[in-house]
């Protein structure tokens, strides 16, 4: 008899705690349960997580490998060297300098593929090669447009100066409709030709010019 009593106490007690530890959320909020007012609860609904910096590390052999795959004769080798280079360039790495006398060297070969040709002068642009610009300048003038949509806004950038006639002469013509027109108006632009702005200010009042012309010569 006393055993069952005891087990009845038990099962009572058990069913109270039960009952308390389920209702708890709504007995108790939780600024209450903070009794020191320097704790913020903001610390632990929105913790701060400090996330580390990431370091790019490029390995010293890269560069002496794309020298080599540039020296040698295939194509393909050439082309994924100078893409490699471009993108290496554009992730941080340094020095890639070094690897501009090779570039140029591919393209004063005769025989170099067309593909190799325009990845390399891409990434002479990249590399921010301005003292190529004569290079880069002779063949923007013998290739098509493509080559001179490349090669023409660096020279711009570079300011170099020869190639400012060339622009000059372009923009008299009215062939508005060609890529290369606006190139050449961008161009001027950005080397700030003073000889260019009378030109410039006829093409923008000119009803006839197409409006992407026009916004070119107004910039």
């Amino acid at each position: 008899m006393v055993t069952i009593v005891k087990q009845i106490k038990f099962k009572f007690i058990l069913n109270v705690i039960v009952l308390l530890l389920g209702s708890t959320p709504l007995l108790l909020q939780a600024d209450d349960l903070i009794l020191d007012p320097d704790v913020k609860l903001d610390n632990y609904y929105h913790p701060v997580i400090t996330v580390s910096g990431v370091e790019v590390v490029f390995s010293d052999k890269l560069k002496p490998l794309w020298m080599k795959a540039l020296k040698r004769p295939e194509a393909d080798y050439q082309r994924l060297a100078a893409t490699t280079i471009t993108l290496a360039h554009r992730r941080g790495m340094k020095g890639l300098e070094d690897t501009i006398p090779e570039l140029v060297k591919l393209l004063s070969q005769p025989d170099v593929h067309p593909t190799v040709k325009l990845t390399v002068v891409d990434t002479l642009v990249e590399l921010d090669a301005k003292e190529q610009a004569e290079v880069l300048a002779k063949i923007a003038q013998s290739e098509g447009i493509y080559y001179q949509s490349k090669i023409e806004p660096a020279l711009a950038k570079w300011d170099y100066a020869p190639y400012r006639s060339i622009w000059l002469e372009r923009i008299k013509g009215t062939d508005y409709s060609r890529r290369i027109f606006s190139i050449g108006l961008q161009c001027l632009a950005e080397v700030k030709e003073e000889k260019a702005v009378a030109r410039m200010l006829e093409i923008v009042k000119d009803q006839n010019v197409p409006e992407f012309v026009r916004i070119s010569a107004g910039k």
